[in-house]
């Protein structure tokens, strides 16, 4: 999977954890369902996205699980990736050489992807709207070559 496709697949994304444990004092956005990505609201930038892309997320006990099911570049992919929400490092998506990190920013779920070398390679910011029907995913990256990119990223709850 190319590095464009894996920072739209990760949801940090990117992105979420709806049981917020003893050491946070208040309740936590609950992300868990079904979102499917909103294309036409969406912006990936001069590189292109996902042209369809369904994420089944699950949150148990500040745990973050993702599905993902999606296509673009005329490819199929789909990834998966359970991470505690603890602001420490732990194992990338499969395929991805690095690790992965989610942590709280008030209500705002941060997942950041780095490489072996430290580099970091995307962070993403998603929240929740009010109404609990629209994720969005604010996130910037860095390809291997260099190139920076900026993605906005809107899912509808399905």
């Amino acid at each position: 999977m190319k590095l464009s496709l894996c920072s739209a697949t990760v949801f940090a994304i990117l992105g979420a954890a709806f049981c917020a444990g003893p050491a946070y004092s208040q309740a936590k956005p609950d992300f868990s369902g079904t979102w499917k990505l909103n294309v036409k609201k969406s912006d990936f930038g001069t590189e292109g996205g996902p042209t369809s892309l369904v994420v089944k997320v699950e949150h148990k006990n500040n745990v973050f699980k993702y599905v993902v099911d999606g296509s673009g570049g005329g490819e199929d992919f789909h990834q998966e990736l359970e991470i505690p929400i603890d602001g420490k490092e732990h194992p990338g998506p499969e395929g991805f050489p690095g690790t992965s990190m989610m942590k709280w920013d008030g209500e705002v779920l941060v997942l950041e992807l780095k490489m072996d070398d430290g580099t970091v390679v995307q962070q993403g910011r998603m929240q929740l709207s009010a109404d609990g029907k629209v994720i969005t995913r604010d996130s910037h990256g860095k390809s291997p070559d260099g190139n920076e990119s900026k993605q906005h990223e809107v899912y509808d709850k399905q």
